[in-house]
């Protein structure tokens, strides 16, 4: 299903174009003329920018699970290690002000 707004758009971006060239700029009408014949398109380029929108979004929806798991652990970890130095560097060495057994 395809938002009616963007196809709004679709056919808005292409007034400035010359009446008998509008629809080949269209997204919509290169997406219904893909075919292996060379040439079928006279203009490809909202085609090839949809493209790489979804190459983009596929790649970063199949990034490994556990991957970001263990990078998330990680981080979490030099937080902690982070927030423990910050609390024994720069801190006076603790000496007792009475001689005791221990």
């Amino acid at each position: 299903m395809v938002d009616q707004k963007v196809l709004q758009n679709d056919y808005k971006t292409v007034q400035n174009y010359p009446v008998e060239s509008q629809s080949r700029y269209m997204l919509t009408h290169q997406m219904t003329r893909i075919t292996k014949d060379r040439g079928a398109l006279g203009h490809d380029d909202r085609l090839d920018a949809l493209s790489m929108a979804v190459s983009y979004w596929v790649e970063q929806m199949a990034a490994d699970a556990d991957r970001q798991i263990k990078d998330r652990k990680n981080d979490l970890l030099d937080h902690e290690l982070e927030k423990f130095m910050s609390n024994v560097v720069g801190r006076e060495r603790f000496v007792p002000q009475e001689i005791t057994w221990m």
